[in-house]
Protein backbone atom coordinates (compact mmCIF):
# COMPACT_ATOMS: atom_id res chain seq x y z
CA UNK A 1 0.00 0.00 0.00
CA UNK A 2 1.47 3.61 -0.93
CA UNK A 3 2.51 5.66 1.85
CA UNK A 4 3.30 8.45 0.08
CA UNK A 5 1.68 10.56 -2.71
CA UNK A 6 2.73 13.62 -4.22
CA UNK A 7 0.81 16.51 -6.62
CA UNK A 8 3.59 17.43 -9.04
CA UNK A 9 3.26 20.46 -11.59
CA UNK A 10 1.39 22.72 -9.54
CA UNK A 11 0.75 24.91 -5.79
CA UNK A 12 -1.47 25.26 -3.68
CA UNK A 13 -3.52 27.50 -5.26
CA UNK A 14 -4.75 24.41 -8.38
CA UNK A 15 -4.55 21.88 -5.74
CA UNK A 16 -6.06 23.42 -1.93
CA UNK A 17 -6.35 21.66 0.59
CA UNK A 18 -10.06 19.82 0.46
CA UNK A 19 -11.30 17.06 2.77
CA UNK A 20 -12.08 15.39 -0.25
CA UNK A 21 -9.45 14.82 -3.27
CA UNK A 22 -9.78 12.32 -6.18
CA UNK A 23 -6.13 11.62 -6.95
CA UNK A 24 -5.67 9.14 -9.97
CA UNK A 25 -9.12 7.76 -9.35
CA UNK A 26 -8.77 6.56 -5.50
CA UNK A 27 -10.55 8.65 -3.06
CA UNK A 28 -7.84 10.71 -0.57
CA UNK A 29 -9.86 12.22 2.33
CA UNK A 30 -8.82 14.05 5.40
CA UNK A 31 -8.75 13.21 8.90
CA UNK A 32 -11.88 15.23 9.50
CA UNK A 33 -13.98 13.18 6.88
CA UNK A 34 -12.64 10.45 8.08
CA UNK A 35 -13.79 10.44 11.49
CA UNK A 36 -17.47 11.61 10.45
CA UNK A 37 -17.17 8.36 8.28
CA UNK A 38 -16.07 6.32 10.61
CA UNK A 39 -18.26 7.85 13.96
CA UNK A 40 -21.35 7.18 11.46
CA UNK A 41 -20.13 3.42 9.88
CA UNK A 42 -17.25 1.99 12.60
CA UNK A 43 -15.34 -0.64 11.32
CA UNK A 44 -16.85 -0.75 7.78
CA UNK A 45 -14.61 0.54 5.48
CA UNK A 46 -10.95 0.92 5.47
CA UNK A 47 -8.96 3.89 5.90
CA UNK A 48 -4.60 4.04 4.77
CA UNK A 49 -2.34 7.03 5.67
CA UNK A 50 -0.41 9.11 3.24
CA UNK A 51 1.47 11.41 3.38
CA UNK A 52 1.16 14.18 0.65
CA UNK A 53 3.30 16.72 -0.68
CA UNK A 54 2.93 18.82 -3.80
CA UNK A 55 5.32 20.11 -6.24
CA UNK A 56 9.14 18.69 -7.30
CA UNK A 57 10.43 20.13 -4.08
CA UNK A 58 8.08 17.88 -2.06
CA UNK A 59 6.65 20.56 0.17
CA UNK A 60 4.18 19.23 2.78
CA UNK A 61 0.89 18.85 1.79
CA UNK A 62 -0.47 16.80 4.85
CA UNK A 63 -1.69 13.62 6.09
CA UNK A 64 -4.85 12.41 3.96
CA UNK A 65 -6.30 8.83 3.80
CA UNK A 66 -6.62 6.23 0.99
CA UNK A 67 -10.25 5.46 1.33
CA UNK A 68 -11.69 2.25 0.50
CA UNK A 69 -15.48 1.79 0.43
CA UNK A 70 -16.08 -1.63 2.46
CA UNK A 71 -20.09 -2.10 1.80
CA UNK A 72 -21.34 -3.20 -1.32
CA UNK A 73 -25.28 -3.69 -1.57
CA UNK A 74 -28.28 -4.46 -4.15
CA UNK A 75 -30.61 -2.07 -2.42
CA UNK A 76 -32.90 -1.84 -6.45
CA UNK A 77 -36.50 -1.88 -5.92
CA UNK A 78 -36.72 -3.98 -8.97
CA UNK A 79 -40.47 -3.32 -9.81
CA UNK A 80 -40.50 0.43 -9.93
CA UNK A 81 -36.84 1.09 -11.85
CA UNK A 82 -36.43 0.82 -15.40
CA UNK A 83 -34.57 0.02 -17.67
CA UNK A 84 -32.68 -2.75 -17.92
CA UNK A 85 -29.33 -4.25 -19.42
CA UNK A 86 -29.65 -7.41 -20.82
CA UNK A 87 -27.19 -8.51 -18.21
CA UNK A 88 -29.73 -7.48 -15.59
CA UNK A 89 -27.46 -3.79 -14.48
CA UNK A 90 -30.22 -0.92 -14.11
CA UNK A 91 -29.25 2.03 -16.41
CA UNK A 92 -31.88 4.57 -15.29
CA UNK A 93 -29.25 7.20 -14.66
CA UNK A 94 -26.34 6.53 -16.68
CA UNK A 95 -27.82 5.42 -20.46
CA UNK A 96 -31.55 6.48 -20.12
CA UNK A 97 -32.38 10.06 -19.58
CA UNK A 98 -36.30 9.04 -18.98
CA UNK A 99 -35.15 6.14 -16.74
CA UNK A 100 -35.64 5.31 -12.94
CA UNK A 101 -34.22 4.32 -10.19
CA UNK A 102 -35.98 3.69 -6.71
CA UNK A 103 -34.15 2.27 -3.49
CA UNK A 104 -35.89 -0.11 -1.35
CA UNK A 105 -35.48 1.59 1.94
CA UNK A 106 -35.61 -1.64 3.88
CA UNK A 107 -32.57 -3.11 1.91
CA UNK A 108 -30.86 0.30 3.09
CA UNK A 109 -31.33 -0.23 6.77
CA UNK A 110 -28.23 1.41 8.63
CA UNK A 111 -26.36 1.40 6.15
CA UNK A 112 -25.11 5.09 5.25
CA UNK A 113 -22.38 4.14 2.58
CA UNK A 114 -22.19 1.81 0.19
CA UNK A 115 -21.98 0.80 -3.94
CA UNK A 116 -24.75 -0.04 -5.19
CA UNK A 117 -24.53 -3.42 -7.13
CA UNK A 118 -26.81 -3.29 -10.07
CA UNK A 119 -27.04 0.54 -11.01
CA UNK A 120 -24.63 1.50 -13.97
CA UNK A 121 -23.49 4.88 -13.27
CA UNK A 122 -19.77 4.65 -12.62
CA UNK A 123 -17.61 4.70 -9.49
CA UNK A 124 -20.40 6.58 -7.15
CA UNK A 125 -20.62 6.19 -3.47
CA UNK A 126 -24.16 5.93 -2.13
CA UNK A 127 -24.75 7.97 0.84
CA UNK A 128 -27.70 7.84 2.78
CA UNK A 129 -29.67 11.23 3.76
CA UNK A 130 -28.16 11.32 6.97
CA UNK A 131 -24.39 10.67 5.59
CA UNK A 132 -25.02 13.48 3.51
CA UNK A 133 -26.92 16.12 5.91
CA UNK A 134 -23.72 15.10 8.28
CA UNK A 135 -21.25 15.73 5.84
CA UNK A 136 -22.30 19.09 4.98
CA UNK A 137 -23.31 20.22 8.28
CA UNK A 138 -19.84 19.36 9.10
CA UNK A 139 -18.39 21.62 6.30
CA UNK A 140 -16.44 19.20 4.74
CA UNK A 141 -14.49 20.74 1.30
CA UNK A 142 -14.72 18.99 -1.94
CA UNK A 143 -17.87 17.25 -2.19
CA UNK A 144 -19.14 16.75 -5.56
CA UNK A 145 -23.08 17.90 -5.35
CA UNK A 146 -25.08 14.92 -4.25
CA UNK A 147 -28.20 13.81 -6.68
CA UNK A 148 -31.28 12.83 -5.02
CA UNK A 149 -32.28 9.01 -5.55
CA UNK A 150 -36.33 8.34 -5.26
CA UNK A 151 -36.46 5.78 -1.64
CA UNK A 152 -39.59 3.64 -1.50
CA UNK A 153 -40.27 5.46 2.21
CA UNK A 154 -40.77 8.08 0.60
CA UNK A 155 -43.10 7.13 -1.95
Amino acid sequence: MPTRARREGAGPETFPQLDFHHLNAKALISERAKAVMEDMESNRHQFFPVEVTIGKDDAPYGLYFLFFLGTRLDTLDRDLSYPFSDSGICQGISKAPDGRVVLDSEKIGDHHMWAEQYVSCGQSIWLSDRMAERLEAEGLTGLRAFQEIEETKNL
